[in-house]
């Protein structure tokens, strides 16, 4: 008899847990579940399942640290993301695993097409080549306040990418590519904001390429050390 696919469901709403549990345990999947980023990380160390669903907004670690953590790991298992914001998170193609995103509220036959076509077999997509870029980079979601030089217009965005000397954000703010902003957020681990200039490179819809400028040798070093690897477990 062939062997269940397992299936790992990542949702810190309970109610949203045990729906998918009852609609992919019929459907013939092998059901685990974690109620946050730190527990999915444990489940996916001890045992690696077949697959993952991963909310992204969660507290303690969020569905970012997630998956920043398979970036660093050998043989991640494919996620499915599952949001009800599929507008704020980006385009996944720097994101290890992901295959598939699905938007709240979903049908129960949407979720067992996909999750069943996600555990045959994974499509190779353009993310999963590996990245040639000369910076690392670190993928989560912190807000960001930036200001606009000249004018002076304050708005509120959301980093979700950093690398050393720059970084991604969504921002609902009509940038342009030239021009000169200020942002200011907090780096995890830190208690005190990080205010950096910086210059716009790129824009597409709300996403927007940053590159930083006039960085001080502490603010470097904070951005470098952010870079490093995760390890086996983020820490309090």
């Amino acid at each position: 008899m062939d062997q269940k696919p397992r299936i790992l469901l990542v949702d810190d709403d309970h109610d949203t847990l045990s729906l998918m549990q009852s609609i992919l345990g019929a459907a013939g999947f092998e059901v685990d579940r974690a109620d946050s980023g730190r527990a999915a990380i444990q489940k996916i160390e001890s045992a690696r399942p077949t697959l993952m669903t991963l909310d992204l907004v969660m507290p303690d670690i969020d569905g970012w640290g997630v998956l920043a953590h398979l970036r660093r790991i050998p043989a991640p298992p494919p996620v499915v993301v599952i949001t009800g914001h599929p507008d704020s998170v980006g385009p996944f193609g720097m994101m290890a695993s992901v295959t598939a995103c699905i938007t709240k509220p979903f049908s129960a036959a949407e979720l067992v097409a996909i999750c069943r076509k996600v555990a045959a077999g994974r499509t190779p997509r353009p993310g999963d080549v590996q990245d040639t870029r000369r910076d690392q980079r670190r993928m989560f979601v912190v807000e960001t306040k930036v200001t606009t030089a000249g004018t002076e217009t304050v708005t509120k965005g959301h980093i979700v990418e950093l690398s050393p000397n720059g970084l991604r954000m969504d921002v609902d703010l009509a940038l342009s590519p030239g021009q000169d902003v200020e942002v200011q957020f907090v780096l995890p681990g830190h208690k005190g904001p990080l205010c950096a200039r910086g210059v716009v490179r790129w824009r597409n819809g709300m996403a927007t390429g940053l590159s930083l400028t006039d960085l001080d040798p502490d603010q470097a070093h904070s951005l470098r050390e952010l870079m490093k690897p995760l390890g086996k477990m983020p820490v309090d």
